[in-house]
């Protein structure tokens, strides 16, 4: 199993590793997908059919299932155990091309970074307000 975690901002296919069935790549951020399971998929407590919306979380796992040209199928496994509500159920199936998946770890990876400089500069200025009330 492979994760991919460098996007190229300008190559052709050639340059880019190849995708194989079992490359597994990290959801950056909550999105809606269109569900491709042919007889839908449950998830913790409803069901979505072929063709409905479904929401996938951040951090969610997504595994290649097959390949067709520029779009790779991918099997849905939530960050958080099965789905609820409007989130896909764990093995919901849809499309994503190839580039989106390739770039999509390393994306995840620049926000949680961003994420954490954020939290870490609202702690900061707390730190500040606080301190200098008590002055």
């Amino acid at each position: 199993m492979r994760f991919f975690s460098n996007l190229r901002y300008q190559f052709s296919f050639g340059d880019l590793a190849p995708i194989h069935v079992g490359d597994v790549a990290i959801n950056p951020e909550w999105t809606w997908i269109e569900v491709q399971n042919p007889k839908g998929r449950r998830n913790g407590n409803g069901f979505h059919g072929f063709g409905d919306s479904a929401g996938i979380k951040a951090r969610a796992k997504l595994t290649v299932v097959a390949i067709d040209g520029d779009q790779v199928l991918v099997s849905y496994e939530s960050p958080k155990g099965q789905g609820f509500g409007s989130e896909a159920g764990n093995g919901t199936l849809f499309f994503v091309s190839q580039l989106e998946f390739i770039g999509m770890t390393a994306k995840y990876h620049r926000e949680q970074a961003s994420q954490s400089e954020r939290k870490a500069r609202v702690l900061r200025l707390l730190r500040e307000t606080l301190s200098s009330e008590t002055a």
